[in-house]
């Protein structure tokens, strides 16, 4: 609705390309793969939950060795499981998924089985890294984000990548990361937790560490200026 008001009805299409329980490996294997059909315009990256060690665990990409920021993209087809072969593109299981609450529960029942860590609320939430495996991990994320900007930059796809905003998606080190890659980066901390005000408890799914209706239209709230003037950039330099 901000986009349509803003520079005109239905002249801005959104794509989600996002599946949940993705990293950031899983974003730069959709536009590799995906990238030249869709021809965007602006690519947008939210760095949500976990996002950096689902990219080390799903193995995607492997850092070619020494000490650049070169990667390998790895071939997993040998790894697909019989089940998720079954259920992918089964027009039945999409369809349980997109209109059956106890489908979705009995889905999410599973995957939080597979987290061993937990917060407080029941929130799953990773261990602590040792000092070199979290070393690794952000060599990676930097690696893959230098390659998911030469992608842009080839076709001349505008990129911006911001947080959440959202509690326990802390990446402290990421702004000087980005910053080096020459990557436009906004962090929503402080723009979400101001709004919060403490009371975080009001924003979230109970029992989980997902935002609710109200969590949601917080962080539209906070992402609209950068998405906005994002959005602008590329209108600008347009033919």
């Amino acid at each position: 609705r901000r986009l349509d008001s803003a520079f005109g009805a239905g002249r801005v299409a959104l794509l989600n390309g996002g599946v949940g329980g993705w990293g950031t490996a899983d974003y730069l294997a959709f536009l590799e793969a995906f990238g030249d059909r869709i021809d965007p315009a602006l690519v947008v990256v939210f760095v949500s939950f976990d996002d950096f060690r689902r990219a080390a665990r799903r193995g995607l990409y492997r850092l070619a060795g020494g000490d650049g920021l070169d990667l390998v993209a790895e071939d997993l087809s040998a790894r697909r499981s019989r089940l998720k072969d079954l259920i992918e593109g089964n027009p039945l299981y999409d369809w349980l998924m997109q209109h059956s609450h106890l489908a979705q529960m009995v889905r999410g029942a599973v995957v939080r089985g597979l987290n061993v860590a937990h917060v407080g609320g029941g929130a799953p939430a990773p261990a602590a890294d040792d000092p070199q495996t979290a070393a690794a991990r952000k060599r990676l994320a930097r690696a893959l984000f230098r390659r998911l900007a030469d992608w842009c930059a080839a076709h001349d796809a505008g990129l911006l990548v911001m947080t959440t905003g959202w509690p326990l998606v802390d990446y402290p080190w990421l702004g000087g990361a980005m910053a080096a890659e020459g990557i436009r980066f906004v962090d929503l901390a402080p723009a979400v937790a101001g709004a919060m005000g403490g009371r975080a408890d009001d924003f979230l799914i109970p029992g989980d560490l997902h935002p609710n209706a109200r969590g949601a239209a917080l962080i539209a709230e906070a992402a609209w200026p950068a998405l906005r003037d994002a959005v602008a950039e590329r209108w600008s330099t347009a033919d």
